[in-house]
């Protein structure tokens, strides 16, 4: 391996002597697989057969050379028999073999959908996979060694090596278990004939061909069946090349240099001063310069008048190149936008008027009333921002052209098909902006304990009348000061539940104290049997004495709940009656039961049923969008005088509630739609004559009164007409039928009595009449009808169960039957939510609704069909459940005038928009993507420019490439050319500072694998040019867990184990609180997911089941051992698994029953953190029975770049010098440098300590950070439950550029009496920089009060399993998600984040010189420092090296003895000593140990 490594460097070298010859100024980077080469037509192959498994066997025979020739007197149906020969002249090219290849596949969109996968490598892990099983499993037993083993046949102990042996071949019984003969999920099974062969061999060697040859005849003639298992070519040594990624160069700051000079000249040493040049820009450039020719040295900073105006003058020069086709336009905003740094300056200086750029803002203005966010469209399908790679934009198309197919199979062409989809979109965006139901429940107020009057109360008199009140705007957040009761929240709550009534105490007493016009009450639930004691005192209160008495009441239960005192002793001595029984109390009942309340807390607001858990935030945003709604509703004219705001509000407020039906939020109802059949399967079972069905069609109302009803719409009842309660719901439904019109009911009998076929021309009262008698026999057996055939919803149906289909919306009725208002109420919801747009929508498709005639015999079979297949489209997304983003736009509202439009070059089938703002990120990174669609003849293109109207700061900071949709390109032997893999900038300015990333998919996990310079900090007038290979180390594998009974409950601190079908790796994980989401690191392979046995979660949960999306639960009749899956592309694997808790564990959780002790100190954050943490609760340690044998001292660390790493590496040395302990280093692998990994053996040996590298792909939920500095400090907090193994149960976190002066064990043994972890505190004790302590001013001052200090976090220790059994992780990670919303907020990332938590999450200080740092210590204090921290300096801007060489004496000591270890040592005795050291490598939770 070593030689294989050496000679790669010298090939390095070439290349980059190579490109010095030609010029400087170039960045070379290529992304590689962790796996060797795999061959071409292999990919191809695999790429092929994923996508149409039936084009495998012609491939393999095109491959192969083999001919088969049908016979066309074959007769039976179960043989194969054809004639079967080998062609003479049969090798093919990769190209050859490639484009046959691609004309095996009929559809031209597929066709391109493939060819990118293709390009993109991206089932090159399917034969990696094959390879791995043969390396791991079947190559150690060295079958047919003494023979060309090239190729033989196993199956299960047998085994055959020569081609001739395929006649001889025994039959036995199947056994996976075998060497060789387990399954795998990439076989491709040729022939249906008992348990297969394996046939392992390289397609290049003529035995394999004589072997297959031999196999495929008898296949073919039903013999047997078999499966061809790809070997690897050992000889290969060249890594894989992939593709699918982008390369971002962005310029870093340099205020502080961070640039390592250890093997710097001293002239190079002089190009490490930055002056960087504020220009102020001249008009002095026309549209017609055409400065994006002239090449750039500097890159100049614009002052903060230039920055203002700059989106609308770039997007005004590109829109105003008349000369130029759309093509060309595109072309020139793709280059400026992906170097956008270099031209920034020469933008500014264009010469435009205020009048032409204020004209092209109100173009801007208008833009924004569609209200559609920027993104990138396919077909209107909104690409998720958080997960839009190159492999998520090929799957969204594939899915989409599915979707589109659909409707155009009833008769419309593809731009129609689109167009609906587009304007049913419009439609539900917007219902999305009020998408709740209000419900009216006036006639149980009495049954609500309420504090304040708005219209009555004394406090509010100075407030003004309604109308007055809303004559103007008012602020966000704001309530006019109306003197109405419009707006109420009342709090559904068991009073003896500390968080909630905690919460509902803290919002009570904030809007009685500033006096809010809004009304706030209590509804005490009967949940426990403490609550209902609490709730008769609380009521006996009000009863007596008021409502202020029964606030007081309220407020002493919650002292005695937050001081965990409320035992039965207190609660009998607290004020109130605990036998109160009154009237209210039977209206709460009533209350319950009418609006089906159940015991669960709920928070109603403004007649919005809410849920009452931590997205409190939610009551907020309703209450803001009533206010709005109210002020628009007057402004426009709409409430009439007769009227209260409060009635009008409540004016189409529903007064019964069915939640399990009708949810809450309407737009959820959408997900009950099933799976539409095809047009030809839908027409044919409605066609079929059918004893068990029957239809009544109602075209008007015949029973006064009448309800609405506007389009026409099928329901479908189902269930077993032997079943009364069946009938009864039959009868409600023709007597509801009666009263609307627009209606076709379906009955369809699942018992199969074939009765309904008598009562086809009946009417609706005789009907009745027949329904009502029992004379019907039950049945034993179901058989569903032929028009339910597609309904694969019914496969679990019993006979006593009662389905209802509304159009393709599904619901089962349970419980109690839908009364006839019950069903219009679900009916009318369904027709504001779906039913009404459509109707309104084909009102302008006369055209369509003629050529439905032809297809539909009935027109409301055509709406059902079209109703049924446009709402599954719109609201089935099988992905994550993690977007907030609604899933289609109606792009077609975007102003033309600031867009580029690129035509298909055919009839269009495919409509990609990009709408964005051209200086930001997001715009180099959609252009780049847009590569993928412009070779497609069938794309339609369409580039949108909204840009910024005033800019603070130029949205773009970084050169950009990408590398998206390769050409698949081949020499002139038409052998595949991977040149064409790799990124190069080209005349990159030599002067700034660059530090260099990945843009990969989610799905990967990316190291630096080899490089020629530090690529966190290149400035090529130093390195000269750049060459670098990142490296694919993982393809990960992202789940998010339900419960069976509640799916939104989470198994929170449930161990997962994931284990290698092919060897003994294992790795272990824990399941967040935040969406239930786990990760785990895999590779190409077969692996199995279980809940990790002994430890406390197998003892609650079993697995029942894991699908592979999150719209399914694909759940069997008991518990799974475990579940086995394959990692066999680059787009990793999203699980979603579901555990059910054992039986007489239901009441069991990992969260336990001890409580974060609340410490507020009024801080704003505070509710929400203690809110959080409290229900989180305590997540209990789950460790092995045997722990792992940790190191005495754990030391966790994070470097990037060579700087960084120097200091990190003499930071190891200082720690080992002062223990005898065993020391373990824990790394952040994401960052570190090949050189590092390189040295970091010799000083292991050299020091004795042991290594990890460690990782954590950042979650697509959790917003991301875009500077790499961070990111790394993020890393230092968000992700400590889930970085180490479940065995450790302490770490320290010791900054890169610290000294150590003490042994360390000594704080692994502080005791940090009960706190998660220990920060030190900030000194005090430098004078001189009071004017820079920011936590003394502000902010910072008001949060931390003098109850609470401000924690430095370049030295902390961390209790583990304090820390998980807090769950700290999800309480930093929910804190830090709301914080980062506001981009100015957490400055200092790793610091402000646990010491904004200081009140929910204790942090123990450490004594003070526990560590030192020069900036905020004072000098005397240094002889005391444990540790060093070499921390910037605001005032001086002192560099750490010249800081370190000036301050510690031993700094320098330490690094000359790196420096000689690594650099001096004799080069075999380095290479003998790294040798030796990575043969002890283990395997730990599938990290790379040392």
């Amino acid at each position: 391996m070593h030689f294989i490594h050496i000679i790669r460097w010298i090939l390095t070298i070439l290349l980059v002597a190579c490109k010095a010859a030609t010029t400087n100024n170039t960045i070379d980077i290529s992304v590689a697989a962790n796996w060797k080469a795999v061959p071409f037509k292999l990919i191809v192959l695999e790429s092929i057969a994923q996508f149409n498994e039936t084009l495998y066997e012609p491939l393999v025979e095109k491959l192969l050379g083999i001919k088969y020739e049908q016979s066309p007197d074959e007769d039976d149906e179960d043989m194969d028999v054809g004639d079967v020969s080998l062609v003479d002249s049969y090798l093919l090219s990769d190209q050859e073999f490639y484009r046959y290849g691609l004309s095996l596949i009929n559809s031209d969109i597929f066709r391109e959908i493939v060819n990118n996968t293709i390009a993109n490598r991206y089932y090159s892990p399917s034969v990696e996979m094959h390879y791995q099983y043969f390396r791991n499993v079947v190559a150690k037993h060295k079958y047919c060694a003494k023979k060309d083993n090239t190729s033989y046949i196993v199956q299960n102990d047998h085994v055959y090596c020569d081609p001739t042996d395929v006649f001889a071949l025994k039959t036995v019984s199947c056994n996976d278990e075998n060497v060789g003969s387990h399954p795998l999920s990439v076989d491709h099974k040729m022939g249906n004939t008992g348990c297969p062969y394996f046939l392992y061999g390289d397609y290049r060697s003529e035995k394999f061909r004589e072997t297959f040859f031999y196999l495929y005849q008898s296949m073919k003639a039903g013999k047997l069946s078999f499966v061809w298992r790809y070997i690897p070519d050992d000889a290969i040594i060249s890594s894989e090349l992939l593709a699918g990624y982008g390369i971002d160069l962005t310029l870093k700051r340099t205020d502080y240099i961070v640039v390592d000079d250890r093997d710097l000249a001293e002239g190079q040493k002089g190009k490490l001063n930055f002056d960087e040049k504020t220009i102020t820009a001249p008009a002095n450039i026309s549209e017609d310069d055409e400065f994006w020719k002239e090449s750039v040295s500097e890159i100049p900073k614009l002052s903060q008048d230039d920055i203002k105006q700059l989106g609308l003058k770039f997007t005004k020069f590109i829109l105003d190149q008349k000369s130029k086709s759309d093509e060309e336009k595109l072309d020139l905003l793709t280059k400026l936008t992906s170097d956008f740094p270099l031209y920034a300056s020469k933008i500014a200086r264009l010469n435009y008027s205020d009048h032409e750029l204020h004209l092209l803002s109100l173009d801007v203005l208008r833009d924004e009333y569609s209200e559609i966010p920027n993104g990138f469209y396919i077909n209107d399908e909104i690409v998720p921002s958080i997960k839009d790679d190159a492999y998520k934009l090929l799957e969204m198309l594939k899915n989409s052209v599915l979707q589109l197919d659909k409707l155009q199979l009833i008769g419309m062409d593809s731009r129609s098909a689109n167009d609906i989809l587009s304007k049913f979109s419009s439609f539900e965006s917007a219902l999305s902006k009020r998408p709740y139901l209000r419900y009216n429940y006036s006639d149980y107020e009495n049954s609500i304990v309420y504090f304040n009057d708005i219209a009555h109360d004394h406090q509010y008199s100075k407030m003004v009348p309604s109308r007055e009140a809303y004559s103007v705007e008012p602020q966000m957040g704001e309530l006019p000061p109306a003197r109405e009761n419009i707006y109420d929240t009342i709090f559904f709550l068991d009073l003896s539940d500390p968080v909630r009534l905690y919460y509902t105490l803290s919002v009570i007493n904030n809007i009685l104290s500033k006096l809010v016009p809004e009304r706030v009450g209590i509804v005490p639930l009967f949940t426990t049997k403490d609550g209902a004691i609490l709730a008769r005192k609380l009521f006996s209160i009000e009863d007596k004495f008021g409502s202020n008495d029964a606030l007081r009441f309220l407020h002493k239960v919650n002292k005695y709940l937050a001081e965990d005192k409320l035992t039965h002793d207190v609660m009998a001595k607290l004020p109130g009656n605990s036998t109160f029984t009154s009237k209210k109390i039977e209206y709460v009942k009533n209350f319950m039961s009418a609006f089906k309340i159940d015991r669960l807390p709920q928070i109603l607001v403004n007649g919005v049923f809410l849920p009452f858990n931590n997205d409190w935030q939610s009551s907020v945003q309703q209450l803001t969008l009533d206010v709005y709604y109210i002020f628009t509703q007057y402004q426009n004219g709409k409430i009439p005088l007769g009227i209260t705001f409060r009635d009008y509000l409540y004016k189409d407020a529903y007064k019964i509630r069915i939640p399990k039906l009708v949810p809450d939020n309407m737009l959820s109802a959408g997900f009950d739609v099933i799976p539409a059949p095809n047009i030809d399967d839908y027409l044919k079972q409605h066609a079929a004559q059918d004893n068990n069905t029957l239809e009544i069609k109602s075209t008007k109302c015949t029973v006064k009164p009448c309800y609405k009803s506007q389009s026409l719409k099928t329901v479908t009842l189902i269930g077993d007409l032997a079943n009364k309660e069946f009938r009864a719901q039959i009868i409600e439904m023709l007597q509801y039928i009666q009263r609307t019109k627009h209606i076709k009911l379906i009955l369809a009998d699942i018992g199969g009595h074939n009765y309904l076929s008598e009562l086809k021309n009946e009417s609706i009262d005789i009907l009745i009449d027949k329904f009502s008698s029992d004379g019907i026999r039950a049945t034993s057996k179901i058989i569903i009808p032929s028009i339910l055939q597609s309904y694969s919803e019914l496969g679990n149906a019993q006979l006593n169960s009662i389905f209802m289909v509304i159009d393709g919306r599904f619901l089962r009725i349970s419980h109690s039957l839908l009364s006839q208002q019950d069903l219009d109420m679900v009916i009318q919801v369904d027709e504001k939510l779906r039913l009404k747009a459509l109707s309104m929508i084909m009102k302008n498709k006369k055209n369509i609704l003629e050529l439905a005639k032809h297809k539909f015999n009935d027109k409301y079979n055509f709406y059902e069909y079209l109703i049924w297949t446009t709402s599954e489209i719109y609201f089935k997304n099988e992905d994550e459940f993690v977007y907030d983003a609604l899933p289609r736009y109606d792009t077609n509202l975007l102003d033309d005038k600031l867009s580029i439009h690129i035509p298909a070059k055919e009839v269009p089938r495919v409509f990609v928009t990009i709408s964005i703002d051209p200086i930001s990120e997001k715009a180099q990174k959609y252009l780049a993507m847009l590569d993928i669609f412009k070779a497609m003849p069938f794309a339609d293109i369409v580039i949108h420019l909204h840009p910024k109207i005033e800019m603070e700061n130029i949205g773009i900071n970084r050169l950009y490439r990408g590398m998206f949709r390769p050409p698949v390109k081949f020499d002139d032997n038409g052998t595949f050319d991977e040149n064409e893999l790799q990124i190069i900038f080209d005349e990159v300015p030599e002067k700034p500072l660059f530090s260099l990333s990945v843009d990969e998919p989610q799905s990967w996990i990316v190291g630096i694998k080899e490089a020629n310079a530090d690529l966190d900090n290149i400035k090529l007038d130093i390195s000269g040019p750049v060459v670098g290979v990142y490296e694919v180390e993982n393809i990960i594998i992202e789940g998010y867990s339900r419960d069976v009974v509640s799916p939104s409950a989470k198994p929170i601190g449930l161990v997962l184990e994931l284990s290698s079908s092919f060897n003994d790796k294992m790795q272990e994980t824990s399941v967040m609180a935040n969406f239930g989401y786990f990760q785990l690191k895999a590779n190409p392979g077969e692996w199995s997911l279980r809940v990790k046995p002994e430890t406390k979660g197998a003892d609650i949960y079993d697995l029942v089941g894991v699908s592979l999306n999150s719209t399914s639960l694909d759940i069997g009749d008991g518990k799974i051992s475990s579940f086995d899956f394959g990692v066999s592309n680059l787009g990793g694997l999203t699980l979603f698994p579901v555990f059910s808790k054992k039986s007489g564990k239901e009441n069991d959780f990992i969260i336990g029953d001890h409580n974060i002790e609340r410490k507020n100190n009024g801080g704003s954050n505070s509710y929400f953190s203690s809110f959080l943490s409290k229900l989180k609760n305590q997540v209990l340690s789950t460790k092995k029975a045997e722990e792992h044998k940790n190191a005495d001292i754990n030391i966790f660390s994070i470097a990037s770049g060579h700087l960084y790493e120097r200091l990190l590496e003499i930071m190891t040395a200082s720690v080992m010098k002062h223990t005898e302990h065993s020391v373990k280093f824990w790394f952040i692998g994401n960052y570190m440098s090949p050189k590092l990994k390189a040295e970091l053996p010799l000083l292991a040996n050299h020091y004795g300590f042991q290594y990890e590298f460690i990782t954590y792909k950042w979650p697509v939920w959790l917003r991301h950070q875009r500077e790499k500095q961070r990111i790394v400090w993020a890393y230092k907090m968000l992700f400590l439950d889930v970085l180490f193994p479940q065995s450790l149960d302490k770490v320290i976190f010791v900054d890169a550029d610290q000294i150590c002066r003490t042994d360390m064990k000594e704080l692994v043994d502080l005791d940090l009496e009960g706190a998660p972890y220990g920060f030190t505190p900030m000194c005090d004790s430098r004078k001189e920089m009071e004017g820079f302590r920011f936590w003394k001013k502000g902010y910072w001052k008001r949060l931390l009060g003098d109850k609470y200090k401000y924690h430095i976090s370049a030295l902390y220790v961390v209790d583990l399993d304090k820390f998980r059994s807090l769950a700290a992780g999800d309480i930093l990670r929910q804190h830090y998600q709301e914080l980062s919303k506001d981009p100015k907020s957490l400055s200092n990332l790793d610091q402000d984040l646990p010491n904004n938590l200081q009140d929910v999450l204790e942090i123990h200080s450490l004594p003070q010189n526990w560590l030192w740092c020069e900036t905020w210590c004072s000098d005397e204090s240094l002889k005391d420092a444990r540790t060093i921290d070499l921390c910037n300096n605001p005032l001086t801007k002192e560099s750490k090296l010249e800081r370190a060489r000036r301050q510690i004496p031993e700094w320098n000591d330490y690094d000359q003895e790196v420096a000689n270890l690594v650099y001096h040592k004799n080069e075999s005795h380095k290479e003998g000593e790294t040798s030796s050291h990575k043969a002890e490598i283990t395997n730990t939770n599938g990290h790379d140990e040392f």
